[in-house]
């Protein structure tokens, strides 16, 4: 089995994980993962219907993913704010070297402490 197999057939049991999945966060995670393995497999298998409806999906899911992880009262631009706001800090210390996920996490959290305040 080539490589290119493997990664349509680990693609084909993200698709499945997903049908086994109750809970829309997990589901729609899942989803991306098997979006991003089908085009991958689709770009290098040169099976471009498969490439096209990934790529496609692929933010369909992701929007998806983050109005679930939405609260009821709030809007989308709301939500995606202290990621945005996060990365943008990130990008500053990419120059440095020294991005980790944990100051990620702590400038997100400080975000969602300074709304919660005001």
């Amino acid at each position: 089995m080539s490589w290119i197999d493997f990664i349509g057939y680990t693609a084909c049991a993200s698709v499945f994980a997903t049908f086994c999945m109750s809970e829309m966060v997990p589901l729609r995670v899942v989803a991306i993962c098997s979006n991003v393995l089908f085009a991958a497999f689709g770009a290098m298998a040169h099976i471009h219907p498969v490439l096209v409806l990934h790529v496609v999906l692929l933010p369909v899911n992701v929007v998806r993913l983050v109005k679930a992880l939405t609260p009821a009262n709030e809007g989308f631009g709301t939500a995606i704010t202290p990621f945005v706001i996060a990365l943008r800090a990130t990008k500053r210390q990419a120059g440095k070297g020294n991005i980790r996920w944990r100051d990620v996490k702590a400038r997100v959290g400080a975000w969602r402490r300074r709304r919660e305040v005001s």
